[in-house]
């Protein structure tokens, strides 16, 4: 009878035994799990860094191109201010070079030989014109010929 009662010990201290290494194999596991969490935890920090620091990427390049485009517009501004346009003008046997800058207008004469060239003949400036010039059509009557 001692025999048996020391037997059902031995076995309930296996059991015990082997019921602790379970219950310490899931506390194992657990804190594997546990650990796997944290990793991806980190790594979806990460990406969501990377993501913050492609969006303010892309932010600093929309911002360059939209400085270029700017940049672009007031060259294209500055260009249309400074427009230049060119007539020549014939009358009888002389030719006119009328040139119309943003605030004037000039007219030049050619003079044949010895000069050969361009001579000015007249200078409007923006006292006698009421507007910026953007075309330049001259009709002869303008010439004072």
């Amino acid at each position: 009878m001692m025999m048996m009662m020391l037997l059902r010990m031995i076995m309930m201290m296996m059991l015990l035994l082997l019921l602790m290494m379970i219950m310490m194999l899931l506390m194992i596991m657990m804190m594997l799990l546990l650990l796997m969490m944290m990793l991806l935890l980190l790594l979806m920090m990460a990406l969501i860094v990377m993501m913050m620091m492609m969006l303010v990427l892309l932010m600093m390049m929309m911002l360059l191109l939209m400085m270029m485009m700017l940049l672009l517009l007031v060259l294209i501004m500055m260009m249309m201010m400074i427009y230049v346009s060119v007539t020549v003008v014939k009358h009888e046997r002389i030719k006119f070079l009328a040139v119309a800058l943003r605030d004037s207008i000039e007219v030049y004469a050619w003079a044949p030989k010895p000069y050969n060239k361009f001579m000015s003949f007249k200078v409007m400036s923006d006292s006698f014109l009421c507007h910026s010039i953007f075309v330049l059509c001259l009709p002869l009557s303008y010439c004072d010929v």
